[in-house]
């Protein structure tokens, strides 16, 4: 998908998901001062923003965003 709105109006079960998966693996990660975070297929950002980038802790030093579509990357910035 190329259309950044839309995508953001009907990304629901992406979102449930996301929230599923990191409540659930999350506490199992041990950080490293300065570890990065890639968020393959990020789409709109919009998970990366407001859900991955809350449950990071304090000393994650970089996330980074990649997705496939120009379009989405683009809305993302």
């Amino acid at each position: 998908m190329d259309n950044a709105n839309l995508y953001s109006q009907s990304n629901s079960l992406q979102r449930t998901d996301a929230i599923d998966v990191l409540d659930s693996y999350m506490p199992l990660v041990r950080w490293k001062p300065g570890d990065s975070v890639i968020d393959v297929g990020c789409g709109d950002g919009d998970i990366t923003v407001n859900i991955l980038l809350k449950r990071l802790p304090a000393e994650c030093g970089r996330v980074l965003g990649v997705d496939i579509s120009p379009e989405m990357l683009k809305h993302a910035r």
